[in-house]
Protein backbone atom coordinates (compact mmCIF):
# COMPACT_ATOMS: atom_id res chain seq x y z
CA UNK A 1 0.00 0.00 0.00
CA UNK A 2 3.05 2.40 0.84
CA UNK A 3 4.22 1.35 -2.68
CA UNK A 4 1.09 2.51 -4.25
CA UNK A 5 0.60 5.78 -2.31
CA UNK A 6 4.41 6.78 -3.39
CA UNK A 7 3.55 5.88 -6.78
CA UNK A 8 0.31 7.97 -6.66
CA UNK A 9 1.69 11.09 -4.97
CA UNK A 10 4.89 11.31 -7.64
CA UNK A 11 2.77 10.86 -10.38
CA UNK A 12 0.38 13.78 -9.20
CA UNK A 13 3.64 16.13 -8.72
CA UNK A 14 4.92 14.94 -11.99
CA UNK A 15 1.74 15.45 -13.62
CA UNK A 16 1.32 18.81 -12.06
CA UNK A 17 5.20 20.02 -12.94
CA UNK A 18 4.25 18.98 -16.02
CA UNK A 19 1.51 21.29 -17.13
CA UNK A 20 2.64 24.03 -15.54
CA UNK A 21 5.81 23.90 -17.75
CA UNK A 22 4.12 22.90 -20.65
CA UNK A 23 1.33 25.29 -20.75
CA UNK A 24 2.41 28.36 -18.54
CA UNK A 25 6.19 28.65 -19.03
CA UNK A 26 5.87 26.67 -22.45
CA UNK A 27 9.37 25.08 -22.13
CA UNK A 28 8.72 23.38 -25.83
CA UNK A 29 8.99 26.23 -27.41
CA UNK A 30 12.77 27.35 -27.84
CA UNK A 31 12.10 31.11 -28.04
CA UNK A 32 10.15 31.40 -25.12
CA UNK A 33 12.97 29.93 -22.86
CA UNK A 34 15.56 31.82 -24.33
CA UNK A 35 13.01 34.54 -23.36
CA UNK A 36 12.39 33.20 -19.71
CA UNK A 37 16.07 32.83 -19.62
CA UNK A 38 16.65 36.69 -20.31
CA UNK A 39 14.50 37.89 -17.79
CA UNK A 40 16.51 35.10 -14.77
CA UNK A 41 19.61 36.77 -16.29
CA UNK A 42 18.79 40.02 -15.93
CA UNK A 43 17.22 40.12 -12.60
CA UNK A 44 19.10 37.29 -10.42
CA UNK A 45 22.13 37.59 -8.52
CA UNK A 46 22.93 34.43 -8.97
CA UNK A 47 22.28 33.45 -12.60
CA UNK A 48 24.81 30.30 -12.51
CA UNK A 49 22.11 28.10 -9.81
CA UNK A 50 19.08 29.15 -11.16
CA UNK A 51 20.22 28.14 -14.78
CA UNK A 52 21.60 24.49 -13.23
CA UNK A 53 18.64 24.13 -11.33
CA UNK A 54 16.23 24.98 -14.16
CA UNK A 55 17.92 22.72 -16.84
CA UNK A 56 17.86 20.18 -14.41
CA UNK A 57 14.19 20.02 -14.57
CA UNK A 58 13.74 20.66 -17.85
CA UNK A 59 15.96 18.05 -18.82
CA UNK A 60 14.03 15.99 -16.75
CA UNK A 61 10.92 16.43 -18.50
CA UNK A 62 12.42 15.77 -22.07
CA UNK A 63 14.01 19.10 -23.75
CA UNK A 64 16.50 18.55 -26.16
CA UNK A 65 19.94 18.12 -24.46
CA UNK A 66 21.41 20.64 -27.43
CA UNK A 67 19.10 23.41 -26.41
CA UNK A 68 20.05 23.64 -22.90
CA UNK A 69 23.91 23.17 -23.65
CA UNK A 70 23.26 26.05 -26.26
CA UNK A 71 21.41 28.32 -23.86
CA UNK A 72 24.58 27.48 -21.07
CA UNK A 73 27.31 28.52 -24.07
CA UNK A 74 24.93 31.46 -24.71
CA UNK A 75 24.84 32.27 -21.12
CA UNK A 76 27.55 31.15 -19.00
CA UNK A 77 30.22 30.88 -21.67
CA UNK A 78 32.41 28.17 -21.18
CA UNK A 79 31.19 28.01 -17.62
CA UNK A 80 27.93 26.48 -19.05
CA UNK A 81 30.05 23.43 -19.08
CA UNK A 82 30.42 22.99 -15.20
CA UNK A 83 26.50 23.71 -15.18
CA UNK A 84 25.38 21.28 -17.38
CA UNK A 85 27.63 18.44 -16.09
CA UNK A 86 25.94 19.04 -12.98
CA UNK A 87 22.70 19.45 -14.03
CA UNK A 88 22.60 16.67 -16.65
CA UNK A 89 24.28 14.25 -14.21
CA UNK A 90 21.22 14.96 -11.51
CA UNK A 91 18.38 14.86 -14.30
CA UNK A 92 19.93 11.38 -15.39
CA UNK A 93 19.99 10.41 -11.52
CA UNK A 94 16.32 11.32 -10.89
CA UNK A 95 14.81 10.43 -14.60
CA UNK A 96 16.56 6.90 -13.64
CA UNK A 97 14.79 6.61 -10.20
CA UNK A 98 11.45 7.55 -11.67
CA UNK A 99 11.89 4.59 -14.14
CA UNK A 100 12.77 2.50 -11.42
CA UNK A 101 9.70 3.95 -9.01
CA UNK A 102 7.22 2.48 -11.91
CA UNK A 103 9.07 -0.53 -13.65
CA UNK A 104 8.54 -1.27 -16.77
CA UNK A 105 5.17 0.70 -17.06
CA UNK A 106 7.48 3.95 -18.15
CA UNK A 107 8.40 2.25 -21.17
CA UNK A 108 4.94 2.70 -22.85
CA UNK A 109 4.92 6.67 -21.96
CA UNK A 110 8.52 6.74 -23.37
CA UNK A 111 7.92 4.62 -26.45
CA UNK A 112 5.39 7.14 -27.16
CA UNK A 113 7.44 10.35 -26.97
CA UNK A 114 10.85 8.28 -28.92
CA UNK A 115 8.40 7.03 -31.67
CA UNK A 116 7.15 10.64 -32.89
CA UNK A 117 9.73 10.73 -35.11
CA UNK A 118 11.49 7.81 -37.52
CA UNK A 119 14.30 6.43 -35.60
CA UNK A 120 16.70 3.56 -36.72
CA UNK A 121 16.44 1.84 -33.37
CA UNK A 122 13.36 0.81 -31.32
CA UNK A 123 13.79 1.29 -27.46
CA UNK A 124 13.60 -2.86 -26.97
CA UNK A 125 16.69 -3.53 -28.69
CA UNK A 126 18.88 -0.69 -26.71
CA UNK A 127 16.79 -1.56 -23.41
CA UNK A 128 18.59 -5.28 -24.30
CA UNK A 129 22.03 -3.67 -24.93
CA UNK A 130 21.92 -1.90 -21.81
CA UNK A 131 21.19 -5.32 -20.33
CA UNK A 132 23.82 -6.59 -22.26
CA UNK A 133 26.71 -4.30 -21.90
CA UNK A 134 26.12 -2.33 -19.05
CA UNK A 135 28.13 1.11 -18.62
CA UNK A 136 30.03 1.08 -21.24
CA UNK A 137 26.76 1.13 -23.66
CA UNK A 138 25.68 4.10 -21.48
CA UNK A 139 28.81 5.87 -22.05
CA UNK A 140 28.27 4.77 -25.33
CA UNK A 141 24.58 6.49 -25.58
CA UNK A 142 25.95 9.67 -23.78
CA UNK A 143 28.16 10.18 -26.80
CA UNK A 144 26.10 9.81 -29.58
CA UNK A 145 22.71 11.24 -30.79
CA UNK A 146 20.69 7.45 -31.41
CA UNK A 147 18.28 8.56 -28.37
CA UNK A 148 17.47 11.83 -26.58
CA UNK A 149 19.58 12.28 -23.29
CA UNK A 150 16.25 12.14 -21.15
CA UNK A 151 15.11 9.17 -22.94
CA UNK A 152 18.26 7.18 -22.43
CA UNK A 153 17.94 7.71 -18.60
CA UNK A 154 14.05 6.50 -18.24
CA UNK A 155 15.00 3.66 -20.53
CA UNK A 156 18.26 2.33 -18.25
CA UNK A 157 15.87 2.52 -15.04
CA UNK A 158 13.44 -0.02 -16.99
CA UNK A 159 16.30 -2.11 -17.92
CA UNK A 160 18.50 -4.39 -14.90
CA UNK A 161 21.57 -2.06 -14.69
CA UNK A 162 22.58 -0.83 -11.12
CA UNK A 163 22.18 2.74 -10.50
CA UNK A 164 26.05 2.91 -9.81
CA UNK A 165 26.84 1.70 -13.30
CA UNK A 166 23.93 3.79 -14.79
CA UNK A 167 25.87 6.50 -12.81
CA UNK A 168 29.11 6.30 -13.34
CA UNK A 169 28.74 5.82 -17.29
CA UNK A 170 26.55 8.61 -17.45
CA UNK A 171 29.22 10.75 -16.01
CA UNK A 172 32.21 9.19 -18.12
CA UNK A 173 30.04 10.14 -21.31
CA UNK A 174 29.08 13.56 -20.62
CA UNK A 175 32.45 14.52 -19.77
CA UNK A 176 33.86 14.56 -23.38
CA UNK A 177 30.55 15.13 -25.12
CA UNK A 178 29.76 18.12 -23.27
CA UNK A 179 32.20 19.86 -23.24
CA UNK A 180 32.71 19.68 -27.08
CA UNK A 181 29.44 20.89 -27.15
CA UNK A 182 29.74 23.88 -25.17
CA UNK A 183 32.75 24.87 -26.45
CA UNK A 184 31.59 24.43 -30.20
CA UNK A 185 28.31 26.50 -29.54
CA UNK A 186 30.84 29.06 -27.54
CA UNK A 187 32.62 29.48 -30.58
CA UNK A 188 29.21 29.60 -32.70
CA UNK A 189 28.22 32.18 -31.09
CA UNK A 190 31.49 34.43 -31.56
CA UNK A 191 31.82 33.16 -34.86
CA UNK A 192 33.05 37.02 -36.12
CA UNK A 193 35.88 36.71 -33.64
CA UNK A 194 36.49 33.17 -33.11
CA UNK A 195 35.72 31.43 -36.64
CA UNK A 196 39.18 29.29 -35.72
CA UNK A 197 37.46 27.98 -32.82
CA UNK A 198 34.38 26.70 -34.63
CA UNK A 199 36.29 24.78 -37.07
CA UNK A 200 38.79 23.18 -34.30
CA UNK A 201 35.22 22.39 -32.31
CA UNK A 202 33.83 20.66 -35.35
CA UNK A 203 36.47 18.84 -36.65
CA UNK A 204 36.67 17.77 -32.30
CA UNK A 205 33.23 16.32 -32.09
CA UNK A 206 33.90 14.57 -35.64
CA UNK A 207 37.08 12.68 -34.67
CA UNK A 208 34.96 12.34 -30.91
CA UNK A 209 32.18 10.31 -32.68
CA UNK A 210 34.34 8.38 -35.21
CA UNK A 211 36.37 6.81 -32.19
CA UNK A 212 33.11 6.21 -30.40
CA UNK A 213 31.76 4.61 -33.15
CA UNK A 214 34.46 2.76 -34.19
CA UNK A 215 35.66 1.87 -30.54
CA UNK A 216 32.36 0.01 -29.90
CA UNK A 217 31.11 -0.94 -33.12
CA UNK A 218 32.11 -4.81 -33.13
CA UNK A 219 31.40 -4.58 -28.90
CA UNK A 220 27.56 -3.81 -29.40
CA UNK A 221 26.74 -6.32 -32.10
Amino acid sequence: MKGKKRKLLVSIILIGVLVYLTFVLKIFNRDNLMELLSLQEETSSNFFVIFTLFSTVLLVFFVPLSWITFFSAYFLGINGYFSMLISATIAAVISFLIARLYSGNIISFVTGIYNRKERKYDLDYVSSLINKHGIWYIVYLRNTPIIPFSLTSYVAGSTKISFYNHMIGTIMGLIPSLILAVYFYTSVINISNDIKGVIIASVLKGIQLIIVFYLFKKKFK
